[in-house]
């Protein structure tokens, strides 16, 4: 695998979310819920891609417990504030001005929404001196509990079964009650070149994955893995990039 197709692969991961993006939870609710509600979440689902309506509810019934994993509440009347959800109020009528300030708040979420994958470079050729930097890093920015643990599980994964998916390309893949973010590190040498067990290493892929994790995420893995496995696909793009 050359460095071009090095760089495909580290490119191609970090675009899979931006084509298949996890769309915004959202609730909508008016006096009733119905009549207005239904009219704004028919015009929603057909002009903001973006959005995906879960329920609609009056705001008279409105309890915490129907915002498990809701990111987004869309309203036509004024409600309390909801603790940690964030509140748009717009018109039925869906005015250029309500859409205006619904594209703003949806601006926002994506400023805020964190992505699946996450690069890093790192100065270290060994795969032990790696790893061991890699769960120093993790524990210090809080994807992990325990950096000792990490490594432990690190190399116990190895001993379940190859994890070489390419030539100088591996995929070791957790998951422990030790991860507290779900991630995909795409760890790369800045010499694109790292030792391990006696052959060439560019690129580490690493999959934490917490338990019980959100449906929606597990889905959004599962595609990766998918397209990952598939040769010919992978192949189509390194061919297209090769002949740029």
């Amino acid at each position: 695998m050359n460095d071009d197709e090095i760089g495909f692969l580290t490119l191609y991961f970090a675009k899979e979310l931006e084509r298949n993006p996890k769309k915004i939870q959202t609730l909508i609710t008016c006096t009733t819920g119905i009549g207005t509600s239904e009219l704004l979440k028919t015009k929603i689902d057909r002009n903001v891609p973006e959005i995906e309506i879960v329920d609609v509810k009056s705001s008279f019934d409105l309890q915490e417990d129907d915002l498990h994993k809701i990111d987004l509440i869309i309203s036509t009347v004024h409600i309390p504030e909801v603790k940690q959800v964030p509140i748009v109020v717009i018109s039925a009528m869906f005015n250029k001005n309500d859409q205006i300030k619904l594209r703003k708040m949806i601006e926002m979420l994506g400023d805020n929404n964190e992505s699946l994958f996450y690069e890093i470079k790192t100065t270290n050729t060994m795969y032990q001196d790696v790893i061991e930097e890699i769960g120093s890093q993790l524990k210090k920015d809080q994807y992990i509990q325990s950096e000792s643990v990490f490594i432990e599980e690190v190399h116990e994964r190895e001993q379940h079964g190859n994890i070489e998916i390419f030539p100088e390309v591996i995929l070791p893949h957790i998951q422990s009650e030790n991860i507290l973010k779900t991630k995909i590190f795409l760890i790369k040498n800045e010499t694109n070149h790292m030792n391990w067990h006696d052959q060439s290493l560019k690129l580490i892929i690493l999959l934490n994955l917490k338990p019980q994790e959100d449906q929606a995420v597990l889905q959004d893995i599962q595609a990766f893995m998918r397209n990952l496995a598939d040769e010919d696909f992978v192949g189509h793009y390194y061919n297209w990039r090769n002949e740029r």
